[in-house]
């Protein structure tokens, strides 16, 4: 007989422990996905913000080039530098001519004899109907 007695479903308290066991890993996939979303929209919204800027410069470059060509507009303001969108103008300008079916963009131009607002209606390949606003509020119609 043993020293020790054996009990029926008694753990044997000599037997050798199992080893140290890792927990299971976890999925990370999750993880890959919202980085690959993320990304994705980083990546798509930069790119729409590149274009934006792309197309806001050209319709500075149309607008100058324009007003570089008109009597009037070299009259009043000289050989326009810049031409920069006043969205709070356009905004007002808006407000000011409800119910038109039309959007004026309006500008703040420098040039070299001076500076002033232009409203000008948007078309294909440029800008016609445009009326220059001098600082003191006199409005010139311009021959574009």
């Amino acid at each position: 007989m043993s020293q020790f007695p054996s009990q029926p479903g008694a753990p044997n308290p000599f037997a050798a422990s199992p080893g140290f066991q890792q927990p299971p890993k976890k999925s990370r996939a999750w993880l890959w996905i919202l980085l690959g979303v993320g990304g994705t929209m980083l990546v798509v919204c930069c790119g729409c913000v590149g274009l934006f800027a792309l197309g806001w410069n050209e319709i500075g470059r149309q607008i100058t080039a324009q007003l570089n060509a008109d009597p009037t507009a070299q009259q009043h303001l000289g050989t326009v530098s810049s031409a920069t969108m006043d969205l709070v103008a356009t905004g007002e300008e808006a407000q000011q001519n409800p119910g038109k079916n039309e959007q004026r963009l309006v500008f703040q131009v420098k040039g070299d004899k001076g500076s002033g607002k232009v409203s000008a209606k948007q078309v294909p390949g440029g800008f016609n109907d445009a009326t220059l606003i001098l600082p003191s509020g006199e409005r010139i119609k311009l021959g574009f």
